[in-house]
């Protein structure tokens, strides 16, 4: 299985998306264009798509797959 995932984010990650956060809260990030869009998922979810992927494999076991949310996440939205 190949997986491409966006940004993986969720609840103790401690990565990007959580510098990114704790930045941008305290002003200490300065975000360029606001209307960058990111492509992101949740860790759970795509847990929950890697174990659905193993539990229908194609007859010759091989999968490839990109994930990100739909919609996408936009800066502007996030940070006001």
């Amino acid at each position: 299985m190949i997986v491409r995932p966006g940004v993986v984010f969720g609840a103790g990650e401690g990565g990007n998306v959580s510098r990114l956060i704790k930045a941008t809260l305290k002003n200490s990030f300065y975000m360029g264009n606001r209307d960058t869009r990111k492509a992101g998922v949740y860790v759970k979810e795509l847990c929950n798509a890697m174990i659905w992927v193993l539990n229908n494999k194609t007859s010759n076991g091989f999968a490839l797959f990109n994930m990100s949310m739909n919609p996408d996440l936009q800066y502007k939205s996030m940070f006001k």
